[in-house]
Order: structure tokens, then sequence, then C-alpha cells
């Protein structure tokens, strides 16, 4: 029986160059997707870290009814969290695309989730101007149910840039590690 040997998994330059000329947003999206299912499989190799993959609804071709999120992971210290990926190329921040990114039925869900106890969380990058930023998903909930806007400094849990570290490299598994885990 051989073990398969992980590479310590990073946003590469390369990876964000070909991220920036894909035409659609669906299709940014399953990359960033790729990019955090890459990431997670690091953590559950070498770590106390779980994570489950729901099945997309668009993919199915709507014969699934709404999933409650992309990702449910489970950590020891955070337990089980919600986990939603968005990206974009157009925006720098979750707040500014907000309405668009983020539809009421996800917005439900996270909702749903805290009031019953759980914690969420959304996970963005923007890739023009490459920006990291992981949002509590109980504040974008209700600034999304109730038409708000955002604030990084209220919402936002962690954030970098390209003036404060890197989405490019270990950034991400950085971010990951500590707020997940």
């Amino acid at each position: 029986m051989s073990i398969k040997r992980l590479r310590t998994p990073e946003v590469t330059l390369a990876s964000l160059d070909k991220a920036r000329k894909m035409k659609s947003a669906q299709v940014l999206g399953k990359w960033w997707e790729q990019e955090l299912k890459d990431h997670f499989e690091f953590l559950k190799a070498r770590k106390e870290f779980y994570y489950h993959r729901f099945p997309d609804t668009n993919q199915c071709g709507n014969y699934l009814p709404d999933q409650p999120s992309d990702w449910l992971t489970r950590g020891p210290s955070c337990g089980a969290l919600l986990v939603e990926a968005k990206a974009s190329k157009k925006f720098r921040s979750l707040h500014s695309c907000l309405a668009s990114n983020v539809s009421t039925q996800q917005a439900l869900h996270h909702y749903l989730w805290r009031r019953a106890g759980g914690r969420s969380v959304f996970i963005f990058c923007g890739v023009m101007e490459p920006t990291l930023q992981l949002w509590d998903g109980g504040y974008v909930a209700d600034h999304r149910r109730e038409g708000r806007v955002m604030k990084i400094s209220e919402g936002g849990i962690a954030g970098t840039s390209a003036d404060h570290g890197s989405l490019l490299g270990g950034g991400l598994l950085h971010l990951l590690e500590e707020h997940l885990l």
C-alpha cells in the first residue's frame, strides 16, 4: 500500500492569470471551488479536519433542491462550519457585489444555520487585484436579507490583499488553518 504524497497547495500566479481570462462567472466560481478543494484535501490529509462537498444544484440541472452551502467542514476548535466560496473578476470585495453574488436562498440557509447555533463563512476571492476575504456567514446573511451595506471592519473575519500578504502562495492555506481548524 503506497501513501500518496500531497504537495503543499498554493494559488500560483499562472493559475490566477488563467482565472483572469475566464469568460463566465460560473467558470471562475468553479476554478475558485477547485482551489479551495485542493487546500481542503491537504488539510484533511495532515490535520484534524474533514469536509463534505454538497452537490451543485445548477450542475445537476436543478433536479436537486437548493443546497445550504458549497461545503460543510469540521475542525477541532470551530466545530461544524458551512463554507461558501465566492469569486469575482469585477469586484475587490464581497461587500461590493453582495446582491449579485449571494442569492436570497444562500442568505436564508446561512441565517437559519446561525439561528440553529451553527457558524458559517464566505470565502471571497477577487482575481483582478488579488484579494482574499473571510466573512462571517451570519453577518452576510443579515445584510443580504435586509439590503444593508457590509463593512469589512464589522463582518470580515480576516482579509488579505496585495498590500497585506497575498492570495498567492501560502496565503490561502494560512487563512484556512487559522480560521477553519
